[in-house]
């Protein structure tokens, strides 16, 4: 067989483990192992497969993918998390459906420490739709709003799926996550617009609750301000070049340390946990990387990719009609993987062919990371409506139902990021990182 032929094989045997119920990691690293047995013979396959982990992923660079993790799970099992969603709820819950507004800015805010949709949704689910449902909020606003705003952590740096975009593309992870901060900030105000329209249309989702004194919005951000100085001396470190991005995740784990220690918010048993959890994502996070490396290795063996560009190429395919089948592409591998699986498994695919039709490399991470956010949200399988199921009860197409205007909202954003790249573009150019 030609190799190419073994490439389009080995595909299909990816897609078919997957769809066997098989963990993405071992079914990409069985079609790669298998792939690369049938081109070179068992001798290399078996050398690559040793080879590719301790080439690809034991980096100093791969340091920071735990670092932000830690200070994910320190965030979240201490309850500084708690206190980013209580300022949120103090500063927005006087306006049309101002505690979804406030969920909405609490899971930015949550993001900045997290970076994991996963854990923003089950926050979010655990402090705010209770209050939400209590005060009289309909649950497809109560619990659409959780589902639908988690996603904001992937944008909003320092998220791990911008920092593995910046791995698996050689780009600045610094010029990445900068490219995402106007971005992620242009989400939040979109989809609080969205919210505060559709409850002024229908004003009974949402009753209006009394708003908070001046005196308690300002007291609200008294417990946020040295969790904030720590992100900007993480971000703005990073950005200045004080740090490398390994450096700043390590800084940024150690403050948010600091912070729950002073405040008394840490015990062993809570230690343990984050530990744990943090081993846990980490170990999921490499293995997947290991496991697609593998299969993105035996696909350039097979010359899968280059057919894939001289394909596009030769098509003259539009620029944005590419962009549409690329959208269409995430929304299936929505369904099979979450967004470090997407990330991983497509951008080294079709990156020649990003830069071959004259896009920013850039510019097209946030679009990307626009489309994971968007394949999360999406039924049947979107990991999103899980997590909202869990600590909700509401029912997978209840809530599959309540996400449809924020995956709108989202799908307006990525028209408005395309019409204007600038707003990508702008801060890493300006910091001279782009």
């Amino acid at each position: 067989m030609s190799p190419e032929t073994v490439g389009v094989l080995g595909v299909l045997l990816f897609l078919v483990a997957m769809a066997a119920g098989m963990r993405i990691a071992y079914a990409a690293l069985l079609a790669g192992l298998v792939g690369f047995a049938l081109i070179r013979g068992w001798g290399t396959a078996m050398a690559s497969v040793g080879f590719i982990p301790w080439n690809q992923v034991a980096l100093f660079s791969f340091g920071v993918i735990p670092m932000y993790i830690l200070m994910g799970f320190i965030t979240e099992h201490t309850g500084l998390a708690d206190e980013i969603f209580n300022a949120a709820a103090r500063w927005f819950g006087h306006l049309p459906g101002g505690l979804a507004v406030a969920a909405t800015f609490g899971a930015a805010g949550f993001g900045a420490t997290t970076g994991s949709s996963a854990s923003a949704v089950a926050v979010g689910g655990k402090i705010l739709t209770p209050r939400m449902r209590a005060v009289g909020y309909h649950d497809s606003l109560a619990v659409g709003t959780v589902a639908g705003t988690g996603t904001l952590a992937l944008l909003i740096p320092p998220s791990i799926v911008m920092v593995l975009y910046g791995l698996i593309t050689d780009q600045s992870i610094g010029a990445v996550l900068l490219g995402g901060v106007i971005p992620g900030v242009l989400s939040a105000v979109v989809i609080s617009a969205m919210i505060v329209g559709i409850c002024i249309l229908r004003p009974k989702l949402a009753r209006p609750i009394p708003p908070a004194s001046w005196r308690e919005r300002f007291i609200s951000l008294k417990g946020l301000s040295t969790v904030l100085i720590v992100i900007l001396i993480t971000l703005g470190g990073l950005y200045a070049g004080v740090f490398t991005p390994t450096e700043s995740g390590a800084v940024g784990a150690f403050g948010i340390f600091a912070i729950a220690l002073a405040r008394r918010r840490l015990t062993w048993k809570r230690l343990r946990s984050i530990l744990n959890d943090t081993l846990d994502i980490t170990v999921m996070v490499l293995t997947i990387t290991i496991g697609i490396f593998t299969f993105m290795n035996f696909l350039s063996l097979s010359r899968v990719a280059s057919s894939v560009l001289n394909l596009i190429v030769e098509s003259s395919l539009s620029p944005w009609a590419f962009l549409i089948l690329v959208f269409a592409a995430y929304l299936v591998l929505g369904s099979f993987v979450g967004s470090f699986g997407m990330m991983i498994l497509s951008v080294p695919l079709i990156l020649p062919a990003v830069i071959q039709l004259g896009f920013n490399p850039i510019w097209f991470g946030i679009i990307t990371v626009k489309f994971c956010e968007i394949a999360e949200l999406t039924p049947p399988v979107g990991i999103n409506l899980y997590v909202a199921h869990s600590v909700t009860g509401v029912s997978i197409p209840r809530i599959s139902s309540y996400v449809l205007p924020f995956i709108g909202a989202d799908i307006v954003i990525v028209g408005i990021l395309i019409a204007f790249p600038q707003i990508v573009t702008f801060l890493p150019n300006l910091m001279g990182m782009s």
